[in-house]
């Protein structure tokens, strides 16, 4: 299912978006796995620019879930260093990283073959992978 706007995705998701949107976030990415053979069915990848911006985006992340839907983590890692901490629900996985950590690990490429859709301030999302997967079939066939 192509995912088009915000309300699109699960309640869960909307709620981590919207903290990270709050808390100014950087290139916040979704990755949609659902029906795949994956951890979670989907990931949430955002960027925060120091330790301190690391911090509050997983605390607003983790107070907006609770309050919200109830939610808390199964899973909390990283959280004492922030290079990159990473809050586990099961269902979906939150990834918040500096962005040196971000690129060296590079998530959005490990998980390219499902949907990735990157949200803009405005909470517009887009499909960041489509191109990229158009450009490999357009190589392809060119073989």
């Amino acid at each position: 299912m192509e995912l088009r706007k915000l309300s699109d995705l699960p309640e869960p998701i909307r709620i981590v978006l919207g903290a990270i949107l709050d808390k100014k976030g950087i290139e916040p990415v979704v990755i949609d796995m659902r029906g795949g053979d994956t951890p979670a069915d989907f990931f949430v990848i955002v960027t925060g620019d120091a330790d301190p911006h690391i911090k509050t985006l997983l605390e607003e992340v983790e107070t907006q879930l609770k309050r919200q839907v109830g939610a808390i983590p199964f899973v909390k890692e990283g959280t004492d260093t922030r290079r990159w901490a990473v809050l586990d629900y099961l269902d979906y996985v939150v990834h918040v990283m500096l962005p040196e950590a971000r690129e060296y690990y590079n998530l959005e490429g490990l998980w390219s073959d499902y949907p990735i859709y990157s949200i803009d301030e405005a909470g517009n999302l887009s499909n960041t992978n489509e191109s990229t997967h158009d450009q490999i079939a357009t190589e392809n066939s060119d073989e």
